[in-house]
């Protein structure tokens, strides 16, 4: 289950958790400077959810057609990019999906 504040906000297994809770698609973005990225994507219309996990960005989009929009806000801003690939959601992406 996934709790927060004491209140129940789901209760399955985290692999149906993972496919049924969260709102779209979670993407592991590697691009260089990171706050420029992390900037440049914050303001892209595509990105449902952002965060910085280590050296790198956690972004979810509603389905895996909006990597043009990353790709391209990122270019915008002309920041390299050394990765853009769709990866399997956390359960902290979950958590942070539905406790918002």
């Amino acid at each position: 289950g996934i709790m927060r504040e004491g209140k129940l906000l789901a209760l399955d297994t985290p692999s149906a958790l993972k496919h049924s809770a969260l709102p779209g698609v979670a993407w592991q973005v590697r691009a260089a400077p990171l706050l420029t990225a992390l900037t440049a994507l914050e303001a892209c219309p595509a990105v449902l959810r952002l965060g910085l996990v280590g050296d790198h960005l956690r972004a979810i989009t509603a389905t895996a057609e909006d990597a043009p929009a990353l790709r391209g806000a990122l270019e915008a801003a002309g920041v390299p990019i050394t990765a853009l690939e769709t990866v399997e959601p956390t359960l902290e992406d979950v958590f942070l999906s539905l406790a918002k």
